[in-house]
């Protein structure tokens, strides 16, 4: 067994528009984040990028998985007197 190969890592500090609760991912090329106010952020293994579309101040999305091409990103959003369940899934 070969223990003379040589690694190198490289560190990425995408700048997130809000806080992130959930940070998922299937390879160093596919990575999703998800927080509050609506922040929806992909990693594409060379740059980040985030969807304003997505983005509200009252929706908190809590968690994120990623199998394959899918990432499912769930959260709530927040009414004046009821909350709702939001459930959004990314197709690549």
């Amino acid at each position: 067994q070969d223990n003379n190969k040589e690694f190198s890592f490289e560190r990425i500090t995408p700048i997130f528009s809000d806080v992130a609760f959930g940070m998922s991912g299937d390879k160093s090329n596919n990575i999703f984040v998800a927080g509050q106010k609506g922040l929806v952020g992909h990693y594409n293994g060379y740059s980040y990028k985030e969807f304003p579309e997505i983005k509200s101040n009252s929706v908190y999305f809590n968690s994120v998985s990623v199998k394959g091409n899918i990432a499912c990103i769930v959260g709530d959003k927040s009414g004046s007197f009821s909350s709702k369940a939001i459930i959004y899934l990314f197709n690549k």
